[in-house]
C-alpha cells in the first residue's frame, strides 16, 4: 500500500512533523451495551440451540422458540453476545437482532480481540509519545459509549454491544497528548 501513499496504522504510527497519528481496527468486548433501557415488557428466548442460526429456516427457529425459556431483558449475558443473535418477544410480537459478522469473520473471542488491539495501541501510544506533541487516534471501532446514538429498540440496545470497547477508550483518555480521535462504525 505504501506505492500507493497509503500508512496503515496497524502496523506503525504515522508521523508528520510533531503530531503522530495512532491507532487500528480495534474490536469489541461487548462493553457498549446498555442493560438499563426501559423494556420492562420484552422477554428474551434463551435459545442455546440456535448457536448456529444461519443454518436454520423459519419453521426450525419457531419450533425451538415454542420449547425456549424466556428471561428478563435486563439478563442478558455474555453468552447472549457470543451467539450474535437474539429473539424476543416485545407487545406479543416476535423479533430479532443480529450482528452479520459471525458469517464473515471467525473469531473465537471477541473480548481477547478487543484486548490484543488495545494492547497494540499502548504500545503505539507509549513507543511515539516522546516524539510528538499532539497524538491523533484512528480506529474503526467506538472508543467512547458517548458517541453512541440513544437506545430507542431492543434491537438497538443489543447491537450496541458490538459497537467498540469502553476500554479503548480509557486508553486514549489516559494519554495527555490525544487530542483527536477520529472513528467509524456508529451505524447511523
Amino acid at each position: 500500500w505504501a506505492n500507493y501513499g497509503v500508512h496503515c496504522l496497524d502496523n506503525s504510527p504515522l508521523l508528520i512533523g510533531r503530531t503522530a497519528f495512532v491507532g487500528n481496527i480495534g474490536w469489541y468486548d461487548y462493553s457498549m451495551y446498555n442493560p438499563n433501557p426501559n423494556f420492562e415488557d420484552v422477554k428474551l428466548f434463551q435459545h442455546g440451540l440456535l448457536s448456529r442460526w444461519e443454518h436454520l429456516n423459519g419453521q426450525d427457529i419457531e419450533r425451538i422458540l415454542k420449547e425456549a425459556q424466556t428471561k428478563n431483558w435486563s439478563d442478558i449475558d455474555v453468552d447472549d453476545f457470543k451467539r450474535k443473535i437474539i429473539f424476543y418477544r416485545q407487545n406479543g410480537e416476535l423479533a430479532s437482532a443480529h450482528w452479520y459478522d459471525k458469517q464473515a469473520v471467525k473469531v473465537e473471542d471477541d473480548v481477547a480481540l478487543a484486548d490484543y488491539f488495545n494492547n497494540l495501541l499502548r504500545k503505539d501510544l507509549l513507543r511515539i509519545r516522546d516524539q510528538v506533541d499532539n497524538i491523533v487516534v484512528v480506529s474503526h471501532y467506538v472508543p467512547f459509549i458517548e458517541a453512541l446514538r440513544k437506545v430507542k429498540s431492543p434491537a438497538e440496545a443489543y447491537t450496541h454491544a458490538f459497537m467498540g470497547c469502553t476500554k479503548t477508550g480509557d486508553i486514549i483518555s489516559s494519554d495527555d497528548k490525544v487530542r483527536v480521535v477520529v472513528h467509524g462504525h456508529i451505524h447511523n
